[in-house]
């Protein structure tokens, strides 16, 4: 009895803890209006829902899930597709939507996507879909489509990512299609519509897997196997670069991809297959505190096996840069500092946030 009772103390301690945590958290939430810092404290204290019978779903076979959560709402979306769910801390569904159409049957097969999703990113006024043919969605928070954007931009460069630099304009990060290797980044004013190239450069590789973020009127950009940030202002130029401490498990070599018969790929081991592809920065994200989040896809390239399933590395501009190894996949990361995952209890399957540090 004394252990129970001993049990229940301790419970109500740490709720209190958690009330006067969140209440402190609350009170240093600085930052820009459009971009909101959230501490750890503030997570939720359900930090996980049932998604089994959206992942279960015969059209979402191989396909990858990316997460989300703000105000109360885990948000599932479903890469490529464009298929978004957003539900509530009970696990009830509130409402569900899909951006792309198809040719042929879903759910059944065969069917060809006409258009695909290429991001998303959840703000204030809303969530911005990136599409694949150089378009921008936003739905609100109803899951009602309220407005799109289409670029007015070049044919041959491929919008890769979006992101946000202030109230009216975003930054978008393209690369052309014709020659992989050369990417750049334009400035978007979401009021009228008007792009204005800032800046292209070209890399010794393929920049398909470039990533950008920003913060404090400030871009950031991460190149796949670069040990150092670049950092441009809106004009497009170069202001410094924050150097990374290269990782131990992270092969920065350039590897030359496949170019042979298909046949013959098929017919290598998974590590055979790895030496073709550079390792890359899958995930990046910024919080308020200039602290830089990149999660890492590393190839397994001989037949130990990697210590971890998810590698993140943290910057503090300004301090050193630290690892956090994890025994999870990650799905992406959140712009607070904290990652999403898919856990496995019970024969259930659950999309779960938690804090990388």
């Amino acid at each position: 009895m004394s252990n129970k009772f001993g049990f229940l103390i301790k419970g109500i301690i740490r709720l209190r803890i958690l009330f006067f945590l969140t209440l402190f958290g609350l009170s240093l939430i600085s930052c820009k209006q459009d971009i909101e810092c959230i501490n750890n404290e503030l997570l939720p204290i359900v930090d996980s829902v049932d998604i089994t019978e959206i992942i279960k779903k015969p059209e979402y076979f191989r396909f990858n899930f990316k997460g989300g959560y703000k105000d109360g709402v885990f948000y599932v979306f479903v890469d490529m597709l464009g298929d978004f769910y957003a539900i509530e801390n009970n696990g009830n569904i509130i409402w569900e939507s899909s951006l792309n159409k198809f040719r042929g049957n879903k759910q059944s097969g065969p069917a060809i996507l006409t258009t695909s999703t290429e991001e998303f990113h959840l703000y204030d006024d809303g969530i911005y879909f990136l599409q694949n043919n150089n378009s921008l969605k936003i739905v609100d928070y109803k899951g009602r489509v309220v407005s799109s954007h289409t670029f007015n931009i070049e044919k041959e460069r491929m919008v890769k990512s979006i992101v946000r630099l202030n109230d009216s304009e975003f930054v978008l990060l393209w690369v052309n299609r014709r020659n992989k290797q050369q990417y750049g980044l334009s400035l978007l004013n979401i009021n009228d519509g008007l792009i204005k190239l800032i800046s292209q450069m070209k890399l010794a590789y393929s920049a398909s897997k470039v990533k950008i973020a920003s913060m404090d009127n400030k871009i950031y950009v991460f190149e796949d196997i670069n040990n150092s940030v670049r950092v441009f202002n809106p004009k497009g130029e170069e202001i410094r670069r924050v150097k990374l401490v290269p990782s131990d498990y992270k092969n920065y070599e350039i590897h030359k991809g496949y170019d042979g018969e298909i046949s013959n790929y098929r017919a290598l081991s998974k590590i055979e297959k790895n030496s073709f592809f550079n390792d890359y920065v899958k995930n990046v994200s910024m919080t308020c505190n200039n602290t830089i989040f990149m999660h890492h896809h590393i190839y397994q390239r001989d037949t130990a096996s990697l210590p971890f399933k998810g590698l993140i590395s943290t910057k503090k501009i300004g301090e050193g840069t630290k690892e956090v190894l994890l025994d999870k996949y990650v799905m992406n990361l959140d712009s607070h500092g904290n990652y999403f995952s898919i856990v496995s209890h019970n024969g259930r399957k659950y999309i779960k946030i938690a804090p990388i540090l």
